[in-house]
Order: structure tokens, then C-alpha cells, then sequence
């Protein structure tokens, strides 16, 4: 055997193995990148269902300033207040000492 002919096959076989292992490399990264994709797009759409059940539904998601979340009766613009019992009301001013403000919040 010619040692200089088995140097020169063995950089042929080396240099296509790189070129494979490079197009693996790359199927990969576009997969990666199609099922990131794909996943973005279906929470985005659950979020959507979400949303449109909520408006079908007539409900709200609120907060108040202590993170406490709340699903109320979607009402007519006005501020919402919420008492320890969870009772919620729409009044422009507090309707009494116990009443909690609700800020929207989202899912």
C-alpha cells in the first residue's frame, strides 16, 4: 500500500464525514426552528380560544394589587371592587371600606 494514497483517502473520507455531520447539523437546526414555530403558533392560538370563550362566556380575569386573581362578570367599563367574601361589584367610587380595586389581568 501506497502511504501517501492512504493519507489522501483517509482526508477524502474525513472531508465527507464533516460534509455530512455539517448537513445533519443544519436538518437539525430547521427542525429546531419549524417545531419552535409550530409551538409559538399553538399557544398563540389556545390564547386565542382562551380569549374568545372568555368574551362568549362574559367573564373577565382580574387582579388585585396583592396578585390575588379573580374570573368576574365582563362588565360595562366601569371599576371593579371585589370584598373578602369575593363578592364583586362595578362602582365608580368604593362601594365600601373592604372593597379591593381589580385591575384586568390576562390568563
Amino acid at each position: 500500500m501506497n502511504p501517501e494514497w492512504m493519507r489522501n483517502q483517509g482526508q477524502i473520507i474525513s472531508a465527507a464525514r464533516q460534509r455530512v455531520l455539517n448537513s445533519a447539523a443544519a436538518v437539525q437546526n430547521l427542525y429546531d426552528q419549524a417545531s419552535q414555530t409550530f409551538q409559538r403558533n399553538m399557544k398563540m392560538q389556545a390564547r386565542e380560544v382562551d380569549n374568545f370563550s372568555d368574551v362568549l362566556l362574559g367573564q373577565t380575569y382580574a387582579r388585585t394589587a396583592s396578585g390575588q386573581t379573580y374570573v368576574v362578570p365582563t362588565g360595562r367599563g366601569g371599576t371593579q371592587w371585589v370584598d373578602p367574601l369575593g363578592v364583586v361589584k362595578e362602582s365608580a367610587i368604593v362601594p365600601g371600606p373592604a372593597y379591593t380595586q381589580l385591575t384586568p389581568a390576562s390568563r
